[in-house]
């Protein structure tokens, strides 16, 4: 292997580390509440504070790479995800642990950014189809691989350390990534970064302001504080859009450039990616709870269970992206929502009508479709949501779409553990479940109204 392609195996390395354990410690949480005796609420915080910080963070993380260069911005993220990885492998309660999983999305998202950074500085445009094919690859299955990964972890109890080994897998990946990092190219503008510290504030107040009734109302009867909250982060982030738009305006730099939304196209792609984002998330936060609290299921079994999904998506992004969208357009869009929407209500009917010992073969049918219909929904938002986007605006707008999937997951984990803890405390796991993928349901029916924002071919590029 020469150099280039050892520091693309690096780079490619340090992108599964970060989003891998976006989800690994979903199928843990059993473990986790088994041994602190954790409300549902607080799951919802462990599962989605690390996502919270990752989307919340990846603008600047991408501004301060400019300034001061990938690679060393991929250093300081590396080493402080390992470190706040090791914290949560020792964490002796929920609190310590929240906080560490907070500093591990912080520092993934200095991290991230870089990566497709590097890419693009060791390949120039003719030679990057490869490196971007593999990145895309890597960072799909990685983020629903993390399910696997953590089931089969845990389920072989390594030095009788149970779910602490999820964390403590990330040191010596972190460390070879640390090791590799002379092999990687670098670039920097030099001077200072523009941050809007102020408006993250802003974005990341608003977000917590949604998310903390929806974790701790349903537990606690839905008590008199809890109305105001929504008020107040619709206001934080009414306050962000303006400051976003007048920074935008005098050529400061801002989280996001509030020109993107101009173009019909990138709306709809927003608007259905934070949709659909939003249900996969809730649905993977419960799924994990559902088949080993009702079914008895183990980690390693739960994960395996959830495998189908994961290799669904490439079945059908791949001949999506190559092939389908280009000729049919915005129809495979609507093709893709209706089959992973019939994929979940399969799923469904399995869950109210399988019984109490089902196999989690029954599953696997409901769950591949499903996937299929995940990686024609990616593919077509993807292709088709940036068609209208400039080139010089082209990079901000993935960013900017990346930081939307994110955010919007985590506020499906919080909606999802919301109404997953407020049901299972009246009719049980199972009945809990199953409302949680009729909401998903209900969400897909809901994506589908932005679908015409879309072009109905991609159009030549600007």
């Amino acid at each position: 292997m020469d150099r280039r392609g050892f520091a693309l195996g690096i780079v490619l390395l340090a992108a599964a580390l970060e989003l891998l354990d976006g989800t690994i410690v979903n199928v843990v949480l059993p473990a986790i509440q088994r041994e602190f005796g954790t409300s549902t609420g607080m799951l919802g915080w462990i599962a989605s504070s690390y996502t919270l910080a990752l989307g919340a963070g990846l603008t600047i993380g991408g501004r301060l790479g400019d300034t001061y260069g990938p690679r060393r911005m991929l250093a300081i993220g590396t080493a402080g995800f390992i470190a706040a990885a090791l914290v949560c492998s020792l964490a002796p309660n929920t609190l310590t642990l929240l906080i560490a999983r907070i500093t591990q999305g912080g520092a993934a998202a200095l991290a991230v950014p870089q990566t497709l950074a590097l890419i693009q500085l060791m390949y120039p445009p003719a030679e990057r189809g490869r490196p971007l094919s593999l990145f895309a690859t890597v960072t799909g299955v990685a983020t629903v691989g993390g399910l696997f990964v953590g089931g089969a972890l845990t389920e072989l109890n390594i030095m009788g350390l149970g779910w602490r080994t999820v964390f403590l897998l990330n040191l010596p990946i972190g460390a070879v990534i640390l090791c590799g990092l002379h092999w990687l190219p670098d670039r920097r503008a030099g001077g200072r970064a523009s941050l809007d510290l102020p408006g993250m504030a802003m974005l990341s107040s608003g977000l917590l302001l949604l998310m903390f009734p929806l974790l701790h109302g349903s537990e606690n009867d839905w008590p008199g504080w809890v109305a105001p909250l929504p008020v107040a982060a619709l206001v934080a982030l009414a306050c962000f859009a303006v400051r976003q738009h007048r920074r935008g305006k005098r050529g400061y730099g801002v989280l996001v450039d509030t020109t993107l939304f101009s173009y019909p196209s990138f709306t709809g792609a927003v608007l259905i990616s934070a949709l659909v984002y939003a249900a996969v998330f809730g649905l993977f936060f419960t799924m994990p709870l559902f088949l080993q609290r009702s079914l008895g299921f183990g980690p390693l079994a739960a994960g395996l269970t959830i495998l189908p999904w994961s290799l669904g998506i490439p079945l059908a992004s791949i001949p999506a992206a190559r092939w389908l969208v280009p000729r049919f357009g915005r129809r495979i869009l609507v093709i893709g929502l209706l089959t992973l929407g019939t994929g979940m209500a399969i799923f469904g009917c399995l869950v109210r009508f399988a019984g109490t010992a089902p196999s989690g073969w029954q599953f696997l049918p409901g769950l591949l479709v499903s996937g299929c219909g995940m990686g024609m929904v990616v593919a077509t938002v993807l292709h088709l949501g940036l068609a209208e986007v400039p080139a010089r605006l082209a990079g901000t707008a993935s960013g900017v779409l990346n930081n939307v999937q994110q955010l919007a997951g985590a506020l499906g984990v919080a909606a999802a553990a919301a109404g997953y803890a407020g049901m299972q405390q009246a009719t049980g796991f199972a009945s809990a479940f199953q409302a949680v993928i009729l909401g998903m349901l209900a969400v897909l029916l809901v994506t589908a109204l932005p679908v015409q924002l879309l072009p109905a071919r991609r159009p030549r590029p600007r």
